[in-house]
């Protein structure tokens, strides 16, 4: 047995099978060490399982019916999912039912995971569309985290759609309202912080405090769905 081989055999060893996804002709991995076997006919059902993506699959030509159909693995060569044991169950609980729903109770950081799972195995626009619906929920209380990661991801469907849930009072004070504008800003793409302060800062005022001194201001709109319409970064 060369190397590799044996070196393969000990990763797969080391990793335990999940309770319930035990049994199937596909396996897939999770990032912190567990297995899932499901069926294929399952996973292809929810995915566009002729597109590129699995084309390092092995798989087995059905002449007869005219489609192709996933050699059983022995475990060794899982589809690796990039994500943690919780979020590939989920997926899993997802796309095993008529009707799939989105896990409740998931939060920012699952959900980024989940969407990736979803983005890797190239899902079809039902499963994902869910996905993109939890973000959209979540962005109507963490409006700056969704954006800083939309911007990470220069996904401008995304920030479109997370601009407008924002307010002026979110967007003046940064990531977790910790009042850290400048820091939360700089957080996203040049061009994204241009085009953004561009749409948002309306006109520029003069006001006085208390001691009487004179300092500037800058007035925040208060039309978000104008500032999702019109946020185009590549084009600013």
């Amino acid at each position: 047995m060369s190397d590799t081989s044996t070196a393969s055999t000990t990763r797969a060893e080391e990793q335990r099978v999940d309770d319930f996804y035990n049994d199937g002709n596909t396996c897939l991995s999770s990032d912190d060490g567990v297995l899932f076997w499901i069926d294929w006919s399952r996973l292809a059902r929810a995915t566009n399982a002729q597109s590129t993506v699995y084309d390092d699959l092995v798989y087995l030509l059905s002449p007869a019916i005219g489609i192709k159909r996933r050699r059983a693995m022995d475990g060794n060569d899982p589809i690796q999912t990039g994500a943690p044991a919780r979020v590939v169950r989920r997926f899993l609980d997802m796309i095993n039912v008529s009707s799939p729903v989105y896990p409740l109770g998931f939060g920012l950081n699952e959900t980024k995971a989940m969407y990736v799972l979803c983005e890797r195995l190239d899902v079809k626009d039902n499963i994902l569309d869910l996905v993109k619906e939890r973000f959209n929920q979540l962005s109507m209380s963490q409006p700056w985290s969704v954006l800083i990661w939309a911007g990470q991801r220069n996904d401008v469907y995304m920030a479109k759609s997370t601009l407008k849930n924002m307010t002026a009072a979110l967007f003046v004070s940064g990531q977790h309202g910790e009042d850290r504008f400048q820091e939360t800003l700089n957080a996203l793409p040049s061009p994204w912080r241009t085009n953004l302060l561009q749409l948002v800062c309306t006109e520029g005022y003069t006001k006085m405090n208390k001691r009487g001194r004179y300092f500037s201001c800058l007035a925040i709109t208060e039309n978000w769905e104008a500032v999702a319409n019109k946020f185009d970064p590549e084009n600013s």
